[in-house]
């Protein structure tokens, strides 16, 4: 019954995700600068947060916390950046499958930081999520065998992206700590209030017309934040329950419905590819959980 909870509050964790990232991709395309989507992200994502909390109460809280916060709330900032830099510069269906090699990362920092060793069958799983990612742009082949991979790192967003999932790697099992020295819910609300606060002066910095850019955009960013928070609130719960790797897979369950998004919303090309590579992606997600 515990890795079951773990593994309904991950598969929330997906779709909270993946609707959040999808109205992020129509936001960027309608000019919202990224910087100011990156705050919008963290502040309207507070307030079903704080609801949460008012739910569960406030925890017991020891020094663990406070090292946790000190290390993901900056890496979180530069993070989040990275995030709405990749999903503005390329296709949702390219950058949100690009996503699933996290757990690769997350296999090898979890396993020093917090010291969980997967099953074999879940390094199988990651294994195979990682040929997924191959398959995203599997037509590229007639140029050499490892043309698909190159393909998906020449991809504009992919840069963003891939530094973006180092610094969630080394975060993912940092947060776990910071879940353990309080509550997954105080811990979630804590450490987007410390983002805000980083974002705040760097958005004011980065876009003087910040002010009138929100009042324009306030519904949709209001979702996108609001979406966030229910998504992290999932996330941070499901790792109570079962191992990092797994919730950080299980999270990315959401990219096939980010790569219909692309193709159906946002008239994206190769939906056959992307959605073959997203359901072998998938395939090694349900191996490693």
């Amino acid at each position: 019954m515990v890795l079951l909870a773990g593994l309904l509050f991950a598969f929330a964790t997906a779709v909270f995700k993946s609707s959040s990232e999808i109205l992020s991709k129509y936001s960027l395309l309608e000019d919202i600068d990224e910087y100011v989507l990156s705050w919008a992200l963290r502040f309207f994502a507070i307030p079903p947060i704080v609801l949460g909390l008012l739910v569960f109460g406030l925890p017991k809280i020891n020094s663990g916390l406070v090292l946790a916060l000190s290390f993901s709330a900056p890496a979180g900032v530069l993070a989040t950046v990275l995030y709405m830099k990749a999903i503005k510069a390329s296709d949702l269906s390219i950058i949100s499958p690009i996503s699933g090699i996290s757990p690769v990362l997350v296999l090898m920092s979890s396993s020093f930081i917090v010291g969980e060793i997967p099953s074999i069958l879940g390094v199988v799983g990651v294994m195979v999520t990682t040929a997924g990612i191959y398959v995203l742009k599997v037509h590229e082949v007639s140029s050499g065998f490892s043309e698909p991979f190159k393909a998906v790192l020449r991809e504009p967003g992919s840069k963003f992206m891939i530094s973006m999932l180092l610094i969630y790697a080394v975060t993912a099992p940092v947060d776990k700590i910071g879940v353990e020295a309080s509550s997954p819910v105080f811990y979630t609300f804590v450490l987007h209030l410390g983002q805000l606060i980083l974002l705040t002066p760097l958005m004011m910095y980065k876009n003087s017309d910040w002010k009138a850019s929100i009042q324009r955009n306030r519904k949709e960013i209001m979702a996108i934040g609001g979406l966030s928070g229910l998504s992290s609130i999932a996330q941070m719960t499901a790792l109570t329950y079962t191992l990092v790797v797994y919730v950080v897979s299980i999270k990315r369950s959401g990219i096939l419905l980010s790569v219909l998004a692309g193709h159906f919303i946002y008239d994206e090309k190769n939906l056959m590819e992307r959605v073959s590579g997203s359901i072998i992606i998938l395939l090694g997600l349900l191996l490693i959980a």
